[in-house]
């Protein structure tokens, strides 16, 4: 059994050295692309992100606080938080990239800011559905043993947060988040698919999903996200499954220790961790009488299993191919329109149908589902403009509808009529 659990946000706090100052000129000056942000953060002055070799962002900088102990402040004059970008999240190494860029560059490293730990998955291990599961949560069959005060008077004093459809015959919940934005750690259960359709695709996700088995089209993440505050595991808590996978050493229960993360086999350790007292739920299991058992006397709601099977799966390296950005998407728009459009000329249109084809597949556009009408035209008209490569038999009629608009156009181009139709 393979799975894909993965690192999704990484951010650490750290203080520049202070021979120089730590900025997007020093890191240029080393032959780094850097893109600097006009305006900072509310924390910092400046903002810069760093760009791998292969033109892709890696490190986002964030430096030169407002706020300084020497002005009654909270930060050093030196404070810096540095975030690996989500793709570099995804590489084969990225706690190694992360240690590798902050030695050579002189940082000193102080604490995890914040860590997202994510599991991708289609069915859990008892084989039931992400969809049937929120049903059941829903309609109170089952019951979150943490995390699970429900509120109905607005976010400040909310901990539990849904998001999806409601119509008149359902009610589709594709998103689930258990904690504030202020807890240590909060929970989320949320249709990873449905999020790459509808907000922003990633090819390098996707791709991991391949390669671990998962079938694209519904994929559901559980997602552990922890910040600053939670900085111990204490060691009661990892033993309480009773099961030698949990047993962890002094250094494994700090949560800000880098090294406890720096494989996919740790991070799929510390996720079963995580679920084993965040992601656990219990059956609502009745008396005799008709009345709700105490939930620890509820039987345990199988998620997932710890298996001596199971493997994390390891990614291998990313792809180079580069998501659409909004400029493709109105080029294809515009193909869209010359491809449907009656004035356009057949040689135009498969032209244009040719440019479509490229975006479909070097974009992933068929993939995506982006345009599937247009995709669809593409395969409907493609016979079509068969007719016009030069070894086929055409009819006279044929040649006479390919004849018309290309005479036009040499006559636009030459300025004079050809004697006779060339084909």
């Amino acid at each position: 059994m393979n799975r894909c659990v993965n690192i999704d946000w990484l951010e650490v706090y750290c203080l520049e050295s202070i021979e120089a100052p730590r900025n997007a000129q020093f890191f240029r000056a080393r032959g780094f692309k850097v893109k600097e942000r006009e305006y900072g953060t509310p924390q910092y002055r400046e903002m810069f992100t760093i760009y791998d070799s292969e033109d892709f962002p890696q490190f986002e900088v964030r430096r030169n606080p407002y706020s300084v102990k020497e002005n009654g402040g909270i930060f050093l004059p030196n404070a810096c938080h540095i975030r690996l970008s989500n793709r570099a999240c995804y590489k084969v190494s990225p706690i190694d990239d992360l240690r590798a860029f902050l030695i050579s560059n002189a940082y000193n490293y102080q604490t995890l800011s914040r860590i997202d730990i994510c599991l991708d998955f289609n069915v859990f291990d008892s084989g039931e559905t992400p969809k049937n599961f929120i049903k059941k949560y829903t309609k109170e069959e089952i019951s979150k043993i943490n995390q699970s005060a429900f509120y109905q008077f607005g976010k400040d004093i909310s901990n539990i947060y849904m998001h999806g459809r409601d119509a008149w015959n359902e009610r589709i919940i594709n998103s689930l988040k258990w904690g504030s934005d202020t807890s240590s750690i909060t929970t989320k259960m949320y249709n990873k698919s449905l999020e790459l359709q509808q907000v922003k695709d990633k090819f390098y996700i996707r791709d991991a999903w391949k390669e671990a088995g998962l079938r694209e089209n519904e994929v559901w993440r559980i997602e552990f996200s922890l910040n600053s505050s939670f900085k111990i595991l204490e060691k009661k808590e990892a033993f309480e499954s009773s099961q030698k996978y949990f047993a962890l050493k002094a250094q494994e229960t700090d949560l800000h220790n880098l090294c406890n993360y720096d494989t996919r086999e740790k991070l799929l350790r510390y996720f079963h961790i995580l679920a084993a007292k965040y992601f656990q739920f219990r059956n609502k299991d009745y008396t005799k009488n008709g009345k709700v058992k105490p939930k620890n006397r509820c039987s345990i709601h199988t998620t997932f299993k710890i298996s001596p099977n199971e493997k994390a799966y390891e990614p291998k390296k990313l792809t180079k191919q580069k998501e659409p950005t909004k400029v493709d998407k109105m080029l294809i728009k515009r193909l869209e329109e010359l491809i449907d459009s009656k004035d356009t000329s057949v040689l135009i249109k498969r032209a244009a149908m040719e440019v479509a084809q490229y975006l479909a597949t070097e974009k992933r556009l068929k993939e995506k589902r982006f345009k599937d009408a247009l995709i669809m035209s593409y395969e409907v008209e493609k016979p079509k403009v068969t007719k016009i490569l030069p070894y086929q038999k055409l009819s006279a009629s044929e040649i006479k509808e390919i004849w018309t608009p290309t005479k036009k156009q040499i006559i636009d181009l030459w300025g004079e009529v050809p004697k006779k139709c060339p084909f």
